[in-house]
C-alpha cells in the first residue's frame, strides 16, 4: 500500500469515528439491534449484482495486468459504485458509466 492510500484509510476512518461519536454509538448499535438479520440479507443480496458486475469488467480488463486480477475488477466496480452513490448525478440522471471503468 502506497503511503498516500495509508494516509486516505487513516482518514477515512477517523472520518467514520467522528460520524459515529457524532450520531451517538448508543443510537447507532441500537439502529443496528432493531435491523437485526435483514440487514446482513440485504448485504448478501446486494453481494450478488456487485460481483456479477465485477466479473462483467473482469473480461473487459487485460488479465496479465495488475487491474485485470479478479481483486482489481471488483475493486473498480466497488469504486464505481461509490462514485454513483455519492455523486448526485447517480439520483438525478442515473448511474455514471465513466466511475465504472
Amino acid at each position: 500500500m502506497t503511503r498516500a492510500a495509508t494516509w486516505l484509510l487513516l482518514a477515512g476512518a477517523l472520518l467514520f469515528v467522528g460520524v459515529l461519536a457524532s450520531q451517538g454509538v448508543a443510537a447507532v448499535l441500537a439502529t443496528l439491534a432493531l435491523a437485526k438479520w435483514g440487514l446482513l440479507l440485504v448485504s448478501l443480496f446486494h453481494l450478488l449484482p456487485l460481483v456479477l458486475d465485477a466479473a462483467a469488467i473482469r473480461v473487459l480488463l487485460d488479465a496479465t495486468m495488475v487491474h485485470g486480477s479478479w481483486p482489481g475488477a471488483l475493486l473498480a466496480r466497488w469504486a464505481g459504485e461509490t462514485a454513483n452513490s455519492v455523486l448526485p448525478a447517480g439520483q438525478i440522471g442515473g448511474p455514471c458509466s465513466w466511475s465504472v471503468i
